[in-house]
């Protein structure tokens, strides 16, 4: 058994975010997870991925060279990755459960799958042109 859980800790917290650390406090590997995926600095890094990774989408012009359209496809790919990372450390972190109440992981994990569909469909075409 862990330490000892300090109830009044969980006050101020919404139901979900209780459910999660009651989880998070049986087990040592969710325990990590969750204090990962709790912690500020994770979230802002996320946030401050979202804003490069925008900033590479509104590069992406229509009559540009072929090495500014390479990076932004490695661009593309590494955020593809880092996001997909993102949602599968925050399942872990939070419980299936508690992930999917929460809509913004909903619509975060919508565009994931779309993004890895667009990447399977671009090394689909790349592997057959070749």
């Amino acid at each position: 058994m862990g330490p000892a859980l300090d109830e009044s800790a969980l006050i101020d917290e919404t139901p979900d975010e209780k459910e999660a650390r009651l989880r998070s406090h049986k087990n040592k590997c969710f325990r990590f997870f969750y204090k990962l995926v709790s912690f500020w600095g994770f979230n802002f890094f996320i946030t401050l991925m979202i804003m490069l990774n925008t900033g590479c989408l509104a590069a992406d012009t229509f009559d540009q060279n072929i090495i500014k359209e390479e990076v932004l496809e490695i661009l593309g790919t590494v955020f593809t990755w880092m996001f997909t990372a993102e949602a599968i450390l925050k399942i872990i972190g939070l419980g299936p459960k508690c992930y999917v109440r929460d809509y913004y992981n909903i619509f975060d994990a919508f565009v994931v799958i779309l993004s890895l569909v667009d990447f399977a469909i671009m090394v689909n075409i790349a592997t057959h042109t070749d």
